[in-house]
């Protein structure tokens, strides 16, 4: 099998959502770290946003809630492919973060290597357990790989910068919010 038949295409279909950030590239520099043999029978990412949900996709979301990224299983007619909502991925995220390469990648990767997990799950490696579970596994998996390979010189910094990130994460989620006072 040659090396492009492996390529994952990285597909932009916005309706609403407006990034004047180019994450099909993150992307496709995101799928460069997995193993070939992983992407096996994985033929396109497409990047998403809410705006564009059709009437039974919007059904679904409310049954189940918000989703920051689907795995479609191959069947008869179509190959496995997989839609990331980079809207919902990025929503609670400052813009000035947002264009920095490295942290958008790092906040790509984990939805990305999640639902690669699920199709790693699926089509490469099935076992007997939790889909979810199996995919949460390896996405963390290929995030630690990705991180190794790709942040080598960083390794001594990703405790704190765990830390720092989830500190920020949660005081912008505490802001949104609104007070009990608020609510009534």
């Amino acid at each position: 099998m040659s090396a492009d038949s492996l390529r994952v295409r990285v597909n932009a279909d916005f309706q609403t959502f407006a990034p004047r950030i180019d994450y099909c590239a993150t992307v496709a520099a995101l799928l460069g770290y997995i193993p070939a043999k992983y992407l096996t029978g994985l033929d396109r990412v497409v990047l998403r946003d809410r705006g564009g949900l059709v009437r039974k996709e919007k059904l679904r979301e409310r049954k189940m809630g918000v989703r920051r990224g689907t795995y479609f299983r191959a069947v008869a007619n179509r190959p496995a492919h997989i839609e990331l909502f980079v809207d919902q991925i990025v929503a609670s995220w400052p813009a000035a973060l947002l264009r920095c390469r490295g942290f958008r990648e790092i906040l790509l990767s984990r939805t990305l290597y999640h639902e690669v997990g699920h199709h790693i799950h699926d089509h490469i490696a099935p076992e007997h357990r939790d889909r979810e579970a199996v995919a949460k596994e390896w996405g963390l998996r290929l995030g630690r790989e990705y991180m190794r390979r790709r942040y080598w010189y960083l390794r001594p910094f990703f405790g704190p910068l765990r830390f720092m990130l989830s500190r920020i994460h949660a005081l912008l989620w505490r802001r949104r919010e609104p007070r009990a006072a608020d609510r009534s």
